[in-house]
């Protein structure tokens, strides 16, 4: 799991891509000054293509500085236009994917450095003789090429990214990589056994937010000689109300370990913040995808291929799910302790991706035989525990669907698809 420090670079990540190409460009502002005011640089060292008049490069900087402002107006601009029409035509959640995107805030630390450095540097030519050779000038130039090759390729990022096929890869991949390690750290075969008669100290939320993740360095550190279970009253990625129960410490022997000190060091190991992070919870990728379905699917928009192609790439991202039955996890803290907090069950997990789909698809058929096709992906690879709940949620559906439509080729296709997936359920 990612540390607090990790998971704080990665919420301010849009500010670090941007002041790294501010940073960047005072550092080279310095160096440029240092050469042109320094006596002790030997200019003879450095190509004289370098070098030109105090007064052209005043000339240079002055127009470079107003040109870099004017189009990191214009970028500012764009940015502000895409995420709006990603709002509208998708969903508001995948803003995101766009705003975090590395190009789109280098581009504008990139310009808006060359704004400071130009302006910095113009004040320091306008202290020199008019004939002093000084390097400020053509590096400004250089830098503003370097500008509009990240202009150019802003560009070519923006007009891949408003392709809604590429958005839903891109959600899909990111999703793709977190189930992956989520199943990889769930626990198979421990389970915690009723604890309804057991003693036990309850901790308390000290904040209100979405618990995002757990470190467990943290928590080997403070339960170092603890003998016992942390339990989690909640399920990863929910929201959760300051002052209510946030986890229970059951222990017998080292109850008197747990005081006021440790309660308040506990509140280190969960972090809880105001917004879900996609790296963590792989259901904030598997509800954008579904929101994409569903504002495609909707009266206003009616883009029966992007809901389409987000059924399938969901479908693919549930199979791996529908592949395990347990949806619990057990870490060891300390010498003798352990932490254990479940998530999602995949019948949840069904619900609230394809039931919800499967509600808002109304009478189109090309959505259906896409379900259908969805719901044939999943049962191949489930587990039988996973096998069963799909073989009768799905048969419900199907009469509903049948009821639905008067076309007798809508009801064969439709007959032949649920046939099949029973053959594969039933085995």
């Amino acid at each position: 799991m990612l540390n607090n420090a990790k998971i704080f670079l990665y919420n301010k990540r849009t500010w670090v891509y941007f002041l790294q190409y501010v940073l960047l460009s005072l550092v080279l502002l310095t160096a440029v000054l240092l050469v042109d005011t320094s006596d002790t640089i030997d200019h003879r060292y450095l190509p004289e293509v370098f070098f030109t008049s105090a007064e052209s490069a005043q000339s240079v900087l002055s127009s470079l500085s107003s040109a870099l402002l004017s189009i990191a107006t214009f970028t500012f601009t764009t940015i502000i236009s895409v995420l709006t029409f990603y709002s509208s035509s998708f969903t508001p959640r995948v803003v995101e994917n766009f705003a975090s995107k590395k190009i789109t805030m280098k581009v504008l630390g990139a310009f808006i450095g060359g704004f400071i450095y130009s302006i910095i540097a113009l004040n320091f030519t306008k202290t020199y003789n008019s004939e002093t050779p000084v390097i400020a000038g053509n590096i400004g130039v250089l830098y503003g090429l370097l500008c509009v090759l990240y202009l150019t390729i802003f560009f070519q990022e923006t007009i891949k990214s408003l392709q809604v096929t590429n958005l839903i890869t891109e959600i899909s991949d990111i999703t793709s990589k977190v189930i992956d390690e989520d199943l990889k750290d769930r626990d198979r075969e421990y389970n915690v056994k009723d604890l309804e008669n057991s003693q036990y100290i309850s901790v308390l939320s000290n904040k209100s937010g979405y618990l995002e993740a757990i470190n467990y360095t943290e928590a080997g550190d403070i339960f170092k000689n603890f003998s016992g279970l942390v339990y989690l009253s909640h399920k990863r990625g929910e929201f959760i109300v300051e002052s209510e129960e946030l986890a229970r410490i059951y222990t017998k022997k080292d109850s008197e370990l747990i005081n006021d000190k440790v309660i308040k060091e506990i509140y280190d190991i969960f972090h809880i913040q105001e917004n879900k992070i996609s790296i963590t919870d792989y259901r904030y990728g598997l509800d954008k995808l579904t929101e994409i379905t569903i504002t495609a699917l909707s009266s206003d928009v009616r883009d029966p291929s992007t809901a389409t192609h987000c059924i399938r790439k969901l479908s693919l991202l549930m199979s791996k799910l529908s592949k395990v039955d347990s949806n619990h996890y057990v870490k060891n803290i300390g010498d003798k302790g352990l932490i254990y907090y479940f998530t999602q069950s995949f019948e949840q997990d069904f619900y609230d991706t394809f039931v919800h789909i499967y509600n808002h698809a109304g009478e189109t058929s090309e959505i259906m035989n896409t379900l259908y096709d969805a719901f044939i992906i999943l049962v191949t690879s489930a587990s039988d525990k996973n096998k069963a709940f799909l073989a009768e949620v799905v048969q419900d559906m199907h009469e509903n669907i049948i009821d639905k439509f008067n076309l007798t080729c809508d009801r064969e296709n439709f007959e032949k698809k649920y046939q099949r997936f029973s053959a594969i359920a039933s085995r």
